[in-house]
């Protein structure tokens, strides 16, 4: 695995994309606040990702990887799963707050959206201090 490709920024990216795809779902559920019959979405990914990344460190599989070069080459070292993960969107349809049967609650979607926005952009800090930790060695500065 490389520097660049390696298991850190592939965990913060599909991190960042998952939190997107739950910013944009959760601002439908906004736009659709007085829609009747509208059913609130939300993205699971958080809990795929951590099984991934817990399932690779029980199998020790954060060690190193022999790179192949050629489909025919056997591949050395374990197998990272993490490039399998992706966010997926599931509907609420067991519940109705409301007597038009729209379960969407204004307050409790900007509360999500808030904590989404933060761990967004916690992610892309994150992202960020790992490539100028690599931009700092590769200029030689300490």
């Amino acid at each position: 695995m490389s520097l660049l490709g390696g298991i850190t920024p592939l965990t913060l990216k599909k991190s960042l994309d998952g939190a997107m795809l739950r910013h944009e779902i959760l601002a439908n559920n906004v736009a659709n606040v007085n829609t009747p019959r509208f059913k609130r979405s939300d993205v699971t990914f958080r809990a795929q990702l951590k099984s991934a990344i817990d399932s690779m460190t029980e199998n020790s599989q954060l060690s190193m990887r022999g790179k192949t070069t050629n489909l025919g080459h056997m591949p050395i070292g374990p197998p990272i799963h993490l490039d399998q993960v992706s966010a997926s969107i599931q509907r609420d349809t067991a519940t109705s707050v409301r007597v038009d049967e729209n379960n969407v609650s204004l307050d409790m979607e900007l509360a999500t959206l808030s904590g989404n926005a933060a761990y967004y952009s916690t992610m892309v800090r994150l992202l960020n201090d790992y490539y100028g930790s690599i931009r700092t060695v590769i200029q030689g500065r300490a």
